[in-house]
């Protein structure tokens, strides 16, 4: 089972959406998501907007351009912003 998933390349929101979903239900412990080019776009704005949303992705940092997402890690709900 892997430990973390680099998603990149589609840039579509349903595409962030689907892969969330198979990764979640076929993965259930993974420790890590990466998703490049969250600003890419509207629709991938979006995408990120929904994964903040999520009640059970508790840690999430914003790197501007990639967003990381940590499900299933026990704490209470954190965003992190990153300028460098």
């Amino acid at each position: 089972q892997p430990q973390v998933v680099f998603l990149d390349a589609d840039h579509r929101k349903s595409s962030i959406t689907y892969c969330m979903d198979r990764i979640l239900t076929h993965c259930p412990k993974i420790t890590c998501i990466v998703i490049h080019d969250i600003y890419w776009s509207q629709d991938m704005s979006e995408a990120w907007v929904d994964c903040l949303k999520n009640p059970d992705f508790t840690l999430t940092i914003d790197l501007f351009q990639a967003g990381i997402i940590f499900p299933n890690y026990s704490m209470e709900k954190q965003h992190f912003t990153l300028k460098f």
